[in-house]
């Protein structure tokens, strides 16, 4: 399988994701000496995803076209429930997409991807907030 996320294709990803721990609420009451204490179960298994694309085409306006397509395409995923393949090969499940950020472009020029050139390339960099909502089990 490729390196995505959702499915949406990337040419690099980078998942920084928490694994899942007892989330714990604690709260102090006025005129009351100690603290409360609520245990939540699982939780605060946030995660960050760095996504870039690099895309060429025939000229630069098509070569930026297709990464705005890229950036829809992403921006389709807030609020589901994916996986990913990161470039380290890890398949982690279960992430609601909560924030996608603002697309940063580059423009590379000819540039060589995976053996292949590109011409007209510019590179997308896209930075994604999500939460595990489950264990991979």
């Amino acid at each position: 399988m490729a390196v995505n996320v959702g499915g949406v294709a990337c040419t690099f990803l980078r998942a920084l994701i928490k694994p899942l721990g007892t989330e714990t609420n604690a709260w102090r009451r006025a005129g009351l000496d100690g603290y409360g204490l609520q245990l939540l179960g699982k939780g605060q298994a946030e995660c960050q995803i760095t996504a870039r694309t690099v895309l060429g085409a025939a000229s630069v306006a098509l070569s930026l076209a297709a990464i705005e397509a890229w950036y829809a395409a992403l921006i389709t995923l807030q609020g589901t429930i994916v996986s990913a393949e990161d470039d380290h090969g890890l398949t982690p499940d279960n992430i609601m997409i909560m924030q996608v950020g603002a697309l940063h472009k580059r423009r590379l020029g000819t540039t060589v991807v995976a053996g292949a050139v590109v011409s007209n390339a510019h590179i997308g960099t896209v930075q994604i907030h999500g939460l595990k909502v489950g264990d991979d089990s």
